[in-house]
């Protein structure tokens, strides 16, 4: 009985992290893979964007309006396909 309740404590606890690795979102800069997407892949106030237009690679980047909403080397470009605008690095 001993055996069977550590095996479901072990069994448990592996199935408890698993989920929510898998359910976790990525922070600015990681990279993500649907462009436009927000909410589920990037955390809140970001957006799955081109990080920079010289460079072909997706991130989350922070949502924006102006580019006084974004750091210095950056600059508040729309989001292709969408209605967003996210900070984006200058060339």
């Amino acid at each position: 009985m001993r055996n069977t309740f550590f095996s479901f404590s072990v069994f448990f606890a592996f199935v408890a992290v698993s989920a929510s690795a898998c359910s976790s979102e990525h922070g600015a800069g990681e990279a993500c893979e649907h462009i436009g997407a927000g909410s589920g892949e990037c955390k809140s106030g970001l957006v799955c964007a081109v990080a920079a237009s010289n460079t072909p690679g997706l991130a989350c980047m922070p949502v924006c309006l102006h580019d006084t909403d974004c750091l210095g080397d950056q600059e508040c470009n729309g989001v292709e396909g969408t209605n967003v605008k996210a900070c984006r690095f200058k060339h």
